[in-house]
């Protein structure tokens, strides 16, 4: 099992400071880094090649975000929009597209959607990439409507199971990663407080029986990526992340030297 953590926290910060922010990840020995098309875009893939090089770290996904309503009243362009990150990703060893879906506004066809998504996830496929669905809560709310009709309505579509949602919603983690091994290769890792999520380490998430179960699922090739969306923008609370992980004998690679850059 490979470990990554999420430039989300650090938002637009990625394009400006990416290379600080990419460096220091390398420096404390994550693997990999996930970046989101909104912030980075999908003009300057050279750039980001750029930025990679000669590093250790690789990236491990980009994510996109799209909206349920879309892929009912325009799946054209939602599509268009998802595959634009797959054929973004050409060169990078690691061509995982994480995408997500903002609540929908109202009653949607879940399976009309779903079947739309999966149609992107084949698209994707023929692009040399693999499409991931990542969750919030909502796909488990109203009996997991959503969710199941993603698991029965999409074949060719992966997970990126994001574990912190699933446990603020009550949902078995555990259940779901049996249910959807072979679907599943990557996920987001977060720990849950009182009332909402915290770093990890400082909440109430049982991460030691999750990471040894993770490792099963996941395989040598599957990601963990651990995720902070919001609070202080500090590469500090990701290195407080890999030395608990470290702990817990999942994440293993010593602080490595800044590399000389040409």
């Amino acid at each position: 099992m490979r470990v990554g953590c999420h430039a989300v926290l650090f938002r637009e910060q990625i394009v400006d400071d990416g290379e600080s922010i990419i460096a220091a990840a390398d420096r404390i020995g994550y693997d990999g880094i996930e970046i989101g098309s909104r912030f980075y875009g999908v003009a300057n893939r050279q750039g980001l090649l750029d930025r990679f090089a000669d590093r250790r770290i690789e990236l491990s996904g980009m994510h996109v975000g799209t909206g349920w309503d879309a892929w009912i009243a325009g799946p054209a362009g939602e599509q268009a929009k998802v595959v634009e990150v797959a054929r973004f990703l050409a060169g990078f060893p690691n061509r995982n597209v994480i995408m997500s879906c903002g609540a929908p506004k109202g009653d949607v066809d879940a399976a009309m959607a779903a079947r739309a998504i999966n149609a992107a996830a084949a698209a994707c496929r023929r692009a040399g990439a693999r499409l991931h669905y990542h969750n919030h809560s909502w796909e488990f709310e109203h009996d997991a409507v959503l969710f199941r009709a993603l698991r029965d309505n999409a074949p060719d579509l992966h997970f990126a199971l994001d574990l912190g949602w699933v446990e603020k919603i009550g949902a078995d983690q555990y259940a779901l990663l049996d249910e959807l091994q072979g679907r599943v290769s990557y996920v987001h890792v977060r720990d849950l407080g009182t009332d909402d999520f915290v770093d990890l380490g400082d909440g109430n998430t049982d991460l030691d029986r999750l990471a040894k179960t993770l490792s099963r699922v996941l395989g040598a090739d599957g990601w963990l990526v651990v995720e902070y969306e919001y609070g202080d923008k500090e590469m500090e609370r990701y290195r407080r992340a890999y030395d608990y992980l470290s702990k817990l004998g999942v994440a293993s690679a010593p602080e490595i030297p800044e590399r000389s850059r040409p």
